[in-house]
C-alpha cells in the first residue's frame, strides 16, 4: 500500500512539472505574439534584406603595341529600390531637379525596367562626387536611393577607331532572347553593342558579383551579410597600330573634304562626298593595321546612357549616319572589280593577254545599236590588249571578255558568280567585326528568284554579263571584301581571312584560346593568272589611271600595284575606289580606299593611298604642290 502511494505521489509531481512547463511556454508565446507582436512586426518591416549587383570590370582593349584603346574608370551611379519608392511616391519628384532630370523621364525609366530588373535599378550613371555626397548627406529625404561605385567604360582616343571598338550599353529584353546572350546574362547587364566590344563580348565581359545587405526604411545599408566578388573580363589585343589608325582617319577626312571642292563634270555640281572608308592590311597575314569609316563618332557619349539628343543626331540623315561602319557595307564596285573579269577570262582560256586582241573606239555595239555601251575615254584607246586594258581601265576590253564568257564559257551567265565565289565575293570574309555585309553577285538563279513576278526581267541576258564585266549591274561588294581580293592577288592566289583580334590575355596575363575567329588560308586560282593581272596593276600606277595620283612618288624604290574604280550609282554621283599593294616584289601592305559620291577613283581615292604610303615609308610628300 505504501508502495502504491509513493508511485501516485511521483506521478502527481510529474504532472505538475509538465503543467508548469506548458503554462510557461504558453505565457511566453502569448507575450511574444500579443504584447511584443506589434513591435517585432514593425522591426521586421524596417529591416529588409537586399542584393546589390557588383559589376565586373570589362577587359581592357589594347592596340598591337600595348597602347590602351578602351579601359574602365571608377564611376558613381544612382540606383533606386522600386519597393521603397512605391511607399514614398514623392521621392522621385524631389530627386528629379537635384539630378537635372525631368520627373517624367525618371518615372518612365523606372517603370520600363522594373518589370525585368529585380532589385535596385540604375537611373543615372556617371554622376560627380559633389552630387553623390549631397544624396548621401540627405538620405532621409531620398529613401530607397543609394549611390554605388561601378566601373564605367572609357575610350581615351575619343572618336579615333570608334568603328573598330564600338561601344557598350545596357542589355535589352530583345538581346536577352538572342542565343549569344541566353546564358550568363541578366537584366541590367552592360554589354557590347558594336565593334569588337560586341564581337568579343564573351571574352571581354567578366562575371558580376553581388552583395547581400540589410537596409533600413530609407534604403541605407545597415550591415553587409555576404559578398561574392566579381571576376574581371579578359583583355583583348588588336592588330591595329593606333598611330597609323589616327593618320588613316586624318587622311581619309582630308581627301573627303578635298573632294567636296571639286565639281562633277557631268552636272557641274560640287561632289557631295558624304562618307568614305579606308582599310590597311598587313599583306602577309591580313592583319588589319587600320580600319576607318567616315563620318565617325565618339563612343564616350554612350557612357552613362546616351541622351535622346545625341541619339537623334547619330541617326539623323543629315549627319550621314556615323554609326554605320562603311568598311563592312556593300557598294557597287565599278572598275575595281575588273580584276575578277580578267581572272575569269584567263581561267576559262578565253583571253590571250599580250596580243592586241581588242579595238576600243570609245563605243561598243556588239549587242546592237539599241544597246550601245561606252568607254570612259570617249575617243577610245585604239588597239589594246588585256594588260593595257587593266592599265587604262578600258571598258571595251572588259565588255568583250564579258560577252565571251557569256557565249563560250560552260558556266555562261554564272561565270562571274563562279569566279567571284572562288575569290571570296558574295560571301562573308569572316572578319572578326559584327554586321558584315555579304554583298551580291547576281547569277541566273538569283535573277530568276529576285524577279520571279516578271518573267522578262527574270531571264539572264548577254547584257547582264557585260554589265558585271565592268563591276556594274546587280553587284555589290564591301571594302573589306575588296581588301581580301587584292590581298589574294598580291599573294599569287592565296586567300587569307582578314582579322583584327591579335590575342586574348586573362587578368592573370595568361594567353586565352580564341574560339571565336577562325583564320582560313586557301589557294584560289593558278598563280600564273595573278602574275598576268599584276603586270596590268603595276602599269595602272606608272602609266595608267592612277599615274597623276602617284606623280613624283619613288616607284623605283617602292613599287606599287593598284587599280582605280569609278562606280555609277543610280540617283547619285559616282563613287570613288582605289586598291593597291606594295612593294610588288614582296608585298607588305594592302590599302583600299572608297569615297561615296566623289567622282574619279584616280582623283579622289588614289591620293589617299599615296599619302598613307608616304607616312608609312617616311617619304617627304610632293603630291599637293604638284596638283
Amino acid at each position: 500500500m505504501k508502495k502504491e502511494t509513493s508511485i501516485f505521489n511521483r506521478l502527481k509531481l510529474l504532472y505538475f512539472i509538465v503543467f508548469l512547463i506548458s503554462t510557461t511556454l504558453l505565457l511566453r508565446l502569448w507575450y511574444l505574439q500579443v504584447i511584443m507582436g506589434e513591435s517585432y512586426a514593425q522591426e521586421a518591416k524596417e529591416i529588409r534584406t537586399k542584393t546589390i549587383r557588383d559589376v565586373a570590370p570589362r577587359g581592357i582593349i589594347y592596340d598591337r603595341n600595348g597602347i590602351i584603346l578602351s579601359y574602365n574608370r571608377p564611376g558613381l551611379v544612382i540606383s533606386v529600390d522600386p519597393e521603397i519608392i512605391d511607399d514614398n511616391p514623392e521621392v522621385l519628384k524631389r530627386l528629379a531637379p537635384v539630378l537635372g532630370k525631368s520627373y517624367h523621364n525618371l518615372e518612365k525609366k523606372l517603370s520600363d525596367e522594373r518589370e525585368y530588373i529585380k532589385g535596385y535599378i540604375d537611373i543615372v550613371e556617371d554622376i560627380d562626387k559633389e552630387l553623390a555626397t549631397f544624396i548621401k548627406e540627405h538620405s532621409d529625404e531620398f529613401p530607397g536611393v543609394i549611390v554605388k561605385a561601378v566601373p564605367l567604360r572609357n575610350y581615351p582616343n575619343g572618336d579615333v577607331s570608334s568603328h573598330i571598338l564600338g561601344y557598350v550599353g545596357q542589355i535589352t529584353l530583345e538581346e536577352l532572347q538572342q542565343e549569344k546572350f541566353k546564358y550568363g546574362y541578366h537584366p541590367g547587364d552592360v554589354v557590347g553593342k558594336a565593334g569588337v566590344e560586341l564581337y568579343y563580348e564573351p571574352f571581354l565581359s567578366g562575371q558580376n558579383g553581388s552583395k547581400t545587405v540589410e537596409v533600413d526604411p530609407t534604403g541605407n545599408i545597415v550591415r553587409e551579410l555576404g559578398k561574392v566578388k566579381p571576376i574581371p573580363g579578359n583583355n583583348l589585343y588588336l592588330t591595329i597600330d593606333i598611330n597609323l589608325q589616327r593618320k588613316a582617319e586624318e587622311v581619309l577626312k582630308k581627301w573627303i573634304e578635298k573632294a567636296r571642292e571639286r565639281r562633277d563634270e557631268k552636272t557641274n555640281e560640287y561632289y557631295k562626298a558624304p562618307a568614305g572608308s579606308l582599310i590597311i592590311l598587313d599583306a602577309k597575314t591580313n592583319q588589319i593595321l587600320a580600319l576607318t569609316s567616315y563620318p565617325t563618332y565618339d563612343p564616350n557619349i554612350f557612357i552613362g546612357g546616351i541622351s535622346e539628343k545625341d541619339w537623334s543626331n547619330l541617326n539623323n540623315p543629315e549627319s550621314n549616319f556615323p554609326l554605320n561602319n562603311r568598311t563592312l557595307m556593300s557598294y557597287s564596285p565599278g572598275s575595281i572589280y575588273k580584276v575578277v573579269t580578267a581572272a575569269a577570262g584567263l581561267g576559262e582560256n578565253l583571253v590571250e593577254p599580250y596580243g592586241k586582241n581588242y579595238k576600243c573606239l570609245g563605243v561598243w555595239k556588239e549587242l546592237g545599236d539599241e544597246h550601245k555601251r561606252y568607254c570612259w575615254k570617249k575617243w577610245g584607246h585604239g588597239d589594246i590588249n588585256l594588260i593595257e586594258g587593266i592599265q587604262e581601265s578600258c571598258n571595251i576590253v572588259f565588255y568583250e571578255i564579258g560577252l565571251s564568257l557569256h557565249n563560250n564559257s560552260k558556266k555562261s551567265g554564272d561565270a562571274f558568280y563562279h569566279y567571284s565565289k572562288i575569290l571570296g565575293l558574295d560571301e562573308l570574309t569572316g572578319v572578326d567585326l559584327p554586321f558584315e555585309s555579304k554583298g551580291i553577285i547576281s547569277n541566273k538563279k538569283w535573277k530568276s528568284e529576285y524577279f520571279k513576278d516578271n518573267p522578262t526581267l527574270a531571264r539572264w541576258y548577254p547584257g547582264d554579263s557585260v554589265n558585271l564585266a565592268i563591276g556594274q549591274g546587280d553587284i555589290l561588294v564591301s571594302p573589306i571584301q575588296i581588301a581580301q581580293l587584292y590581298s589574294t592577288i598580291a599573294n599569287n592566289g592565296e586567300m587569307v581571312t582578314p582579322h583584327i583580334g591579335l590575342k586574348i590575355v586573362s587578368p592573370k596575363k595568361e594567353l586565352v584560346e580564341n574560339k571565336v575567329i577562325k583564320i582560313n588560308k586557301k589557294q584560289t586560282l593558278e598563280k600564273g593568272i595573278f602574275e598576268i593581272i599584276e603586270k596590268g596593276l603595276i602599269l595602272v600606277i606608272k602609266e595608267g589611271t592612277a599615274k597623276s595620283a602617284f606623280e613624283g612618288f619613288p616607284l623605283d624604290e617602292i613599287s606599287v600595284a593598284g587599280k582605280t574604280g569609278t562606280s555609277n550609282v543610280p540617283g547619285k554621283q559616282d563613287f570613288s575606289w582605289f586598291a593597291c599593294y606594295t612593294p610588288v616584289e614582296s608585298p607588305e601592305y594592302i590599302i583600299v580606299s572608297m569615297i561615296e559620291e566623289a567622282g574619279s577613283g584616280g582623283k579622289s581615292a588614289a591620293p589617299i593611298a599615296r599619302e598613307l604610303l608616304e607616312f608609312i615609308y617616311n617619304i617627304e610628300s610632293s603630291y599637293e604642290s604638284e596638283e
